[in-house]
Formats: structure tokens, C-alpha cells, sequence
């Protein structure tokens, strides 16, 4: 913090805080008489990022990138310039998302563009994996979740990413994931799928036919699919070319072997690989909903508590009233219907009872046996002419015949239709 960093790329020199300008090459020290660097960070491609402090708001710290690239084409230094622009253009529609840094300034200083964007605080996935080898299922399913909802929101914007690999996401000291490196974003236009264009993106992340200038939504999904099985496998390109996870021959990736998930997560990871562009998912969506699918959890097998006493039965059907009950509200609450489907006939009334005082209430969860209700009245000396049964349950199982058996007095027969 106690320096001002030149940035002149042929200079570099540290100054003391104070200096307006270089004290070695003249250049001045702080952009927009505002923006003081203070550090590099790093460089790459197309130029170089510093730490900087934004003097108009209480020394905030920030980012410079500065436009620096390796070509000297005028035509390949054009189509570099409109990228940086393009960048620039991305954060400011998109970096009022939490997951993506926000674009503070964009201007030429001294015959060198510059973008200044807001400081993301963490460490980039590729410094992380490097302390840990590799990552577990939970951790794989984790980066999914939180950058799904981030694809979705640039992909609606008709914004794809075309960069995505460990050294740009980074995650913030609360865990929170954060998407950078917009410089070779592409903009589609209304109604285009894709256009043919230059040619981005990393070697090992990138999808086959963004090597050929040609990229889709799925492009970006395939790139953080080989991210996620990089960082799970600890495997990474060398710098020769070789990719232990990839056949070249074949076309396919090879990570089956090299760790075990779950079938969920290895269909999902296989298909967001596919070669074709046509055979993998088609949006973040799709892949948010194979990832968080959900199964119906299978019917449970109805079990009943015989009782212990004649006296105090274990459990009350609500399917009867006895003479001498008071008829009340059904209180739905008091039993669990999260074992059986609700009938789409239409549900009658449905109606409580009040037990006597010399009989416990207990309630029933789970699928009931239609014929219990009578069954517990015959064992425990209830005549069937004193059993008012209802026409229809709130199953929807209709009790119509059973009650005109019983007032004939037809029990052996009325036994027989509860089965």
C-alpha cells in the first residue's frame, strides 16, 4: 500500500505513495487522477491485472486490467481491442449480479486501454485444488449449484462466457463462488445460435467446436463439466499436450476409472461431455434439474398396533360413528397421508369423532385396511346395526353397498365386500 507501481510496461518501477508520476520513465501513476496501482497480480495474453486503491471513495481497493496484448497484426490487434471492449460491455450489464464483478471504469490512458472492475477476494479454484488434489462429490455438486444459476443468468443475455476453468472462479472467504474473466465473452445476436469468429477459450476446458470458432450456450456447460471433473479427478493438462482424462483417438473422455460418484452425478457429467453438440444439455436448467432430480419415495407396507386390552383400542378409523358420538370438524392435521395418493374424485366433508372416556385415541398414519373400521366393532361388541358407515372415505372409496348389506342384516356378505 506504501507504493505506487508504474504502468509502463517497459518501466514497472515502484514509487513512493506520494509521486504523481514515475520518478524513473514520467508516466503517471494514477489513472483518471484517481486509480493508484499498487501491485501486479498477474499477466496473461492480452495484458496485465494490478492491485490498486480508488482514491475517490476512501482508498476502496480495486482492479486495473490493462490492454496489453502479444500481437502486433493490425487486423488480429483490432479484433483483441473490440474482446477488451467487449468485456468492459459485459461487466456493466451483468455485474450487478452478486456472482460477477462489477465494472467501476473503462478509458485510455497514455495510449492503453484500461478496465477497472471491482476487487473479488478469494482464491481461484486451481490454487485450491493444488492444496487439497482433489475435490469430493459434495464439493463437485456444490461449484454446480452455485455457477448453474450464474450460466443461466449471461445465457439469458445472450452473453457466453467461452473461458471457463479453475483459474477463473473464484471463491470468497464465505464460500461464495464468483465467475470472472469476461474477456472473451461473446455477444449473440437476436435469433443466431452462434456465429463463426475467433478462435478462444483454454485447450482441456474448451468444447470441440469452440476450437472451430463456433460456439452455443452448451459450449459454456461443457467447459464447467470438464472443469468439475478435473478438479474431482486432481488430473490436468500437461504442458506438452497430454490429457490423461481425454482420448484424442477416440474422441471421448476417459474418467470413469479414476474415481467413483454417484450414478446421478456420472450421467450428468458424461452427457454434458458429449462430443456432439446435439447429445449434451441444452441449458443450465436442464442440467440444474438432473442434477437436483428427485424421486417419489416408494409406498410404505400399512402396519397396525393390535391393542392390548378389549377396552382400549389402538386405533380409531375415521370411516364410522357410533350412536352415542358427537359428530365435530376433522381436524386433518392429526394423521399423516404422505403414504397414499388423494383420490381425484371430489373429497367429501370430512368428519372427527369424539372418543368416549373410557377409550384412548390414537392416531393411524400410512394406506388403512377398508375393513377395519368393522372388524374393530365386531371384536369389541359392537353390533353392525349400531355402525353408521359413510357413503365415501376420504380416499374416496365408497361404502354405498356395505351399508345397504349391513341394514339387511347381511353380514357374511358384507364381510366378504371389505376384502
Amino acid at each position: 500500500m506504501n507504493i505506487s507501481q508504474c504502468l509502463n510496461p517497459d518501466c514497472l518501477h515502484k514509487n513512493p505513495p506520494d509521486r504523481t508520476n514515475c520518478e524513473r520513465c514520467g508516466s503517471k501513476l494514477r489513472l483518471g487522477e484517481r486509480y493508484r496501482p499498487v501491485g501486479c497480480l498477474g499477466k496473461g495474453g492480452m495484458g496485465r491485472t494490478f492491485f490498486a486503491l480508488d482514491e475517490h471513495r476512501l482508498n476502496t481497493p480495486c482492479v486495473i486490467k490493462q490492454f496489453l496484448p502479444l500481437t502486433h497484426g493490425q487486423v488480429e490487434l483490432e479484433k483483441l481491442i473490440k474482446l477488451f471492449r467487449l468485456e468492459a460491455i459485459c461487466l456493466r450489464d451483468l455485474g450487478k449480479h452478486p456472482q460477477i464483478p462489477d465494472l467501476e471504469a473503462f478509458f485510455e490512458h497514455e495510449g492503453r486501454f484500461y478496465l477497472i472492475q471491482e476487487l473479488i477476494e478469494g482464491q481461484d479454484l486451481l490454487k485450491e485444488i493444488k492444496q487439497k488434489n482433489r475435490l469430493n462429490e459434495a464439493e463437485i455438486r456444490q461449484i454446480f449449484n452455485s455457477l448453474l444459476p450464474v450460466l443461466h443468468f449471461i445465457h439469458s443475455r445472450k452473453v457466453i462466457h467461452r473461458d471457463i476453468k479453475p483459474s477463473n472462479i473464484i471463491r470468497q472467504k464465505d464460500g461464495t463462488l464468483v465467475l470472472i474473466d469476461f474477456g472473451v465473452s461473446k455477444q449473440l445476436s437476436e435469433g443466431v445460435a452462434t456465429t463463426v469468429g475467433t478462435v478462444t477459450g483454454t485447450i482441456g476446458y474448451a468444447a470441440p467446436e469452440q476450437m472451430r470458432g463456433v460456439v452455443y450456450p452448451c459450449s459454456d456447460l461443457y467447459a464447467l463439466g470438464s472443469t468439475c471433473i478435473r478438479l474431482l479427478t486432481g488430473h490436468f493438462p500437461e504442458p506438452n499436450g497430454t490429457d490423461i482424462l481425454y482420448d484424442p483417438i477416440e474422441g471421448e473422455w476417459q474418467w470413469r476409472n479414476k474415481v467413483t460418484v454417484s450414478s446421478n452425478l456420472g450421467a450428468v457429467l458424461d452427457k454434458i461431455l458429449q462430443d456432439r453438440v446435439k447429445d449434451r444439455f441444452q441449458s443450465a436448467h436442464e442440467v440444474w434439474q438432473a442434477l437436483n432430480v428427485r424421486h417419489s419415495a416408494p409406498k410404505s407396507t400399512p402396519s397396525y398396533n393390535q391393542p392390548s386390552q378389549p377396552s382400549q383400542p389402538s386405533y380409531t378409523q375415521p370411516s364410522y360413528t357410533q350412536p352415542s358420538y358427537t359428530q365435530g370438524s376433522y381436524n386433518q392435521s392429526s394423521y399423516t397421508q404422505s403414504s397414499y395418493t388423494q383420490s381425484s374424485s371430489n373429497t367429501p366433508t370430512n368428519t372427527n369423532y369424539t372418543q368416549p372416556n373410557n377409550q384412548s385415541q390414537t392416531h393411524y398414519s400410512g394406506n388403512s385396511n377398508r375393513s377395519s373400521g368393522r372388524r374393530a366393532a365386531s371384536k369389541y361388541g359392537i353390533r353392525s346395526s349400531q355402525v353408521n358407515i359413510a357413503l365415501e372415505s376420504e380416499i374416496g372409496i365408497n361404502y354405498s353397498k356395505l351399508k345397504y348389506l349391513l341394514d339387511q342384516h347381511n353380514y357374511k356378505q358384507a364381510d366378504q365386500e371389505t376384502y
